[in-house]
């Protein structure tokens, strides 16, 4: 069995039994509990099933179908809800919020678990003590590649606010000694976008940031795939806008990469 499984044994088991000693609210709450978790489990072997059945590669499967896949099996425990504890009308919104968040913090315990959690604090102190370094070469970094990524023709817009025409360029300078590491850019078509994603090879594509390792994701379905699509419209956050963090590689070989992937993507 994977960790998530393991994981998912690990805290249903206990919840399953406690079902023989309980009754009334308690004891639908625990079935609730159980249920929800399951059916977060259910969502990774769908997008797998479905990655498998159309031969998709795994950003295609992590752009398009993983969160499909979670928005309608997140129906689910909200159905479940209903059934077992036949609300009112008017609890409905907070146990859709309350069924988004378990859902997500479901999620972010298997994963947290599953990438060696035990070891956070002696990471998080080792991190600490070169942090400076690291953010000095990640700013350099990002600053290089935000004035080369303005000169492209495939680039509609650059954000980054270590650029003096960012609004918030004056305030931050006020504030700190850098700019940080982290870029957004509109790209001319979402196609574009989504073979930049493709065809990186030194970036990876991964949601997360702020490491040593430069990453590139797709807000609109993963950070912000949550955010009703009116919000991300007026945000900015469209089919052609992508984030990327910038680590701590040589920024030649960084430009070099997207460059490739550029090329590619419009070829």
């Amino acid at each position: 069995m994977t960790y998530i499984e393991n994981i998912f044994l690990c805290l249903a088991l206990p919840m399953l039994l406690s079902l023989l000693f309980t009754s009334g609210s308690p004891r639908r709450f625990t079935l609730f509990v159980v249920l929800g978790m399951a059916t977060c489990l259910l969502s990774a072997y769908v997008s797998s099933f479905f990655m498998g059945r159309h031969q998709c590669s795994a950003v295609t499967t992590a752009i398009e179908i993983a969160p499909v896949c979670e928005e309608i099996l997140k129906l689910l425990p909200l159905l479940l809800y209903f059934l077992i504890f036949e609300p009112d009308s008017h609890k409905l919104t907070p146990a859709a919020i309350g069924i988004a968040v378990g859902f997500a913090t479901f999620e972010n315990v298997c994963y947290l678990t599953e990438n060696g959690a035990g070891s956070f604090v002696f990471l998080l102190i080792r991190g600490i003590k070169t942090l400076s370094v690291r953010m000095e070469r990640q700013q350099e970094n990002a600053l290089k590649i935000a004035n080369w990524l303005k000169e492209q023709e495939e680039i509609k817009g650059v954000y980054y606010v270590g650029l003096p025409e960012h609004p918030g360029y004056e305030i931050n300078k006020s504030q700190a000694r850098g700019f940080g590491g982290m870029i957004s850019f509109h790209t001319d078509t979402a196609e574009t976008a989504k073979r930049i994603l493709e065809r990186v090879k030194v970036i990876s594509y991964a949601e997360s940031l702020g490491g040593v390792e430069s990453l590139i994701t797709y807000p609109m379905l993963q950070t912000h795939g949550d955010v009703p699509a009116e919000i991300r419209e007026r945000l900015g956050i469209t089919d052609n806008f992508l984030r990327m963090s910038v680590g701590i590689e040589d920024a030649e070989d960084l430009i070099a990469d997207i460059d490739q992937a550029l090329k590619k993507a419009v070829s």
